[in-house]
């Protein structure tokens, strides 16, 4: 049987750039094939994991084939034993490469959190790989008093992942921000985010303290969706918008976490499938 089964869904590793082995993806298609549908690739953010995107397939998977990648050091993606760097080359030739393993041309690009600067560096840098852009959370960089935050009383963000753990610094910094939503789901979050490899955070954070969404942003000529919560987004977020020459933007009311795309999935999945509905084919 070949590595997209019978009944169209399913999982499949593919082989990754370098040193980093290789790079797992989730492959859900339950789209009609006479129709000759597009796809969604859902990149996840820093210190999660494509899991967590499980809830978007029922919402996107009849009309879109779904691709749900796993960062190095992330869910089924192993990291290397030596150490780790990302760099936005990297990234965004690991995405190609896994695309062209698929036989996948062009991809409606859906990122969240730290992940929207692949999508962004993506659509800017090789357009013909991108049918459509959509951010969620996003912010224009990841500022000095992000990383305060994030540093959770420690001397830096990197320093605390090393002493507490993925998990542990997880809920550390969740609580801080107000971030936790309360029941199971939190745990649900930690235990997932406990499982990545600390290494492959520091990465991604080291990272993601270095691209700057605003220099990318009039680059970008596919239509773009910016997605925030209610109560999580600033006026320089929401500047972003115009900055894309087709920028479009949802506030979703009544949600004040970061992490909607997972927390409130039945809200904010359908808005995107709307808006990806409203494109050609």
């Amino acid at each position: 049987m070949s590595a997209r089964s019978e009944t169209k869904a399913g999982a499949l590793s593919l082989p990754a750039m370098g040193s980093f082995g290789p790079l797992s993806a989730w492959d859900d298609d339950f789209t009609d094939p006479w129709l000759g549908s597009g796809c969604v690739l859902l990149q996840h953010g820093f210190a999660r994991n494509a899991h967590l995107w499980k809830p978007w397939v029922p919402y996107l998977g009849r009309r879109w084939r779904c691709i749900r990648p796993d960062l190095p050091g992330c869910g089924r993606t192993p990291a290397p034993a030596e150490p780790m760097e990302f760099t936005t080359d990297f990234l965004l030739e690991a995405t190609c490469n896994l695309l062209d393993r698929l036989g996948i041309e062009r991809v409606h690009y859906v990122a969240e959190g730290a992940s929207v600067g692949i999508g962004a560096s993506l659509a800017a840098c090789l357009p013909e790989r991108v049918a459509s852009l959509t951010l969620i959370s996003a912010r224009p960089s990841v500022d000095a008093a992000l990383r305060v935050h994030h540093s959770v009383g420690f001397g830096t963000w990197e320093e605390a992942i090393v002493e507490l753990g993925t998990r542990e610094w997880w809920v550390r910094a969740r609580s801080t921000g107000g971030e936790l939503v309360g029941g199971p789901v939190d745990s649900y979050l930690a235990d997932e985010a406990g499982k990545v490899d600390p290494r492959a955070a520091i990465a991604m954070a080291h990272w993601a303290s270095g691209w700057n969404l605003p220099a990318l942003l009039p680059d970008i000529q596919v239509p773009t969706l910016f997605v925030w919560a209610e109560g999580r987004v600033s006026a320089a977020q929401k500047e972003l918008v115009g900055l894309v020459p087709d920028g479009h933007s949802r506030i979703v009311s009544d949600i004040s976490s970061q992490l909607m795309a997972y927390t409130d999935a039945d809200k904010v999945a359908p808005l995107v499938a709307e808006f990806l509905g409203s494109l050609p084919r």
